[in-house]
């Protein structure tokens, strides 16, 4: 597994470069002027979650999966290799973003509304939900298939929206938030804080091997 990451990381390095350093001026630039960190979380933990995802359409794009799989490894080591790489590049492209929004004069967060225990859990179950349920995907149909779904997800939003504007569809976000926050702190309050994040943590590793299974059941019967 060490040398499919170390391939991948090899192939994709100018790339990476050229991108992540792109990926943090534009973190550092756009979100210090943002004063609600949930807000910055949401959308740094997605915009992590796209930089891995153009490494794995670009192998979809120049055919370089075959390669992979002629190699001395199962599809298997290579999916899991994926999602160890993948993960490892999430989580350096989230610190980094967080750091250069620190390190652009006048920002309006700080340190310790970025890097305390809650933000960093609700940046992991964000990166959780964005991996688990978008690389099965990913890896059954390539970059068709993550597209197939962005755009579902758009015009289902509209739609709903709409439906809602017209009093057609009875929409109340605001109430869905709040009964899902206080589940939550209803939780934390049952388990405390200790076995609350234990809690989570194992949720979020079951569903991220949920979705390695899922990915591994795929990308064996998947024509290269």
């Amino acid at each position: 597994m060490r040398n499919l990451i170390l391939k991948d990381l090899i192939l994709n390095k100018k790339f990476l470069l050229l991108m992540g350093l792109l990926y943090i001026l534009y973190m550092g630039l756009f979100f210090s002027r943002i004063d609600n960190p949930k807000l910055d979380i949401i959308c740094i933990t997605f915009l992590s979650f796209i930089l891995v995802v153009m490494i794995y359409t670009r192998e979809d794009k120049f055919k370089a999966t075959v390669t992979s799989c002629s190699l001395p490894a199962t599809r298997k080591q290579i999916v899991l290799a994926r999602y160890v790489l993948g993960w490892l590049l999430m989580i350096a492209a989230y610190v980094l973003a967080m750091t250069a929004i620190l390190a652009v004069p006048g920002h309006k967060l700080g340190a310790a509304e970025l890097f305390n225990i809650q933000t960093t859990f609700f940046a992991l179950a964000l990166m959780t939900l964005f991996f688990a349920f978008l690389m099965p995907l990913l890896i059954r149909f390539g970059v068709v298939g993550f597209f197939v779904f962005l755009i579902s997800f758009q015009m289902l939003s509209i739609i709903t929206l709409t439906l809602a504007s017209k009093k057609m569809l009875n929409l109340d976000i605001k109430a869905w938030v709040a009964a899902i926050n206080n589940a939550f702190m209803s939780l934390n309050a049952r388990l405390g804080a200790p076995g609350y994040y234990a809690f989570l943590l194992a949720m979020m590793f079951l569903l991220s091997l949920g979705s390695f299974v899922c990915s591994v059941f795929f990308f064996k019967r998947k024509d290269l």
